[in-house]
């Protein structure tokens, strides 16, 4: 099956693709009752899995042997998987794509911070110089077969967010900003009304997001205390692989 093709296809077919944040199977088999995508937190992870704030302490094998568990428990459900910055390099990076691939994962969340790395919700965060990051960004694309690949920025003002979504757009991949909806302005949710490729917006009651609104998101009744649901957009522009 291919996992990565069939979540494009729900992105195209619907307004919003919500992908539910989950942090262990308890909260994996409630949200599989009422939908059927899942959003794999690191926040939710670390917190779930070492009792530790999401600062860098995962360890890919660890994330990977969950990712497994999830893919044989739900076969037929979307699976997003954070993956931070990739663990650092690019080569781990990549392995780590391709290891996710073959288990089942329908697509990666790739960030642009750099170490000392937070959570995408907390304040203080770092960014890797652009050409950086889209030179590690190339060759994770570049190692996946058929699996989704989200771009994520975690740049926090408006001018910086704008410069490196139209850098993300030149290249294979769907865009998202950790930061939420909060974080863009009227110009900014602009930008994404000539967008070719899908767009991700984090929704969460935890961090520095608490609280916030998106007119233009839905409103969700139920939010896990540890992770947040992820919601992906259709682009409003042409349609290509990502």
């Amino acid at each position: 099956m291919l996992y990565g093709n069939t979540l494009r296809k729900a992105v195209s077919s619907s307004p919003t693709t919500p992908l539910i944040g989950i942090y262990d199977m308890y909260s994996a088999s409630i949200a599989a009752q009422h939908y059927n995508g899942f959003f794999v937190s690191g926040f939710g992870f670390a917190a779930s899995h070492y009792g530790l704030p999401d600062i860098g302490f995962i360890a890919w094998p660890d994330m990977l042997a969950f990712v497994e568990r999830l893919r044989l428990a739900f076969p037929e459900h979307h699976l997003l998987v954070d993956i931070d910055d990739g663990y650092v390099d690019p080569e781990v990076a990549c392995h780590v794509v391709q290891r996710l691939e073959r288990t089942g994962a329908s697509g990666v969340i790739l960030e642009d911070q750099r170490r000392p790395r937070r959570c995408g919700h907390a304040d203080g965060k770092l960014t890797l110089p652009l050409e950086e990051y889209l030179d590690k960004l190339q060759l994770v694309l570049s190692s996946r077969k058929d699996m989704v690949v989200v771009a994520r920025t975690d740049a926090t003002e408006e001018p910086e967010i704008l410069r490196r979504a139209a850098a993300l757009a030149e290249t294979d991949r769907m865009s998202s900003s950790s930061t939420g909806c909060a974080a863009w302005s009227g110009s900014a949710r602009s930008a994404r009304s000539s967008a070719t490729s899908p767009c991700c917006s984090t929704r969460s009651r935890a961090g520095s997001r608490r609280g916030s609104h998106c007119p233009s998101c839905p409103n969700w009744g139920w939010m896990s205390p540890f992770t947040a649901p992820l919601v992906c957009s259709p682009p409003m522009g042409r349609s290509t692989r990502r």
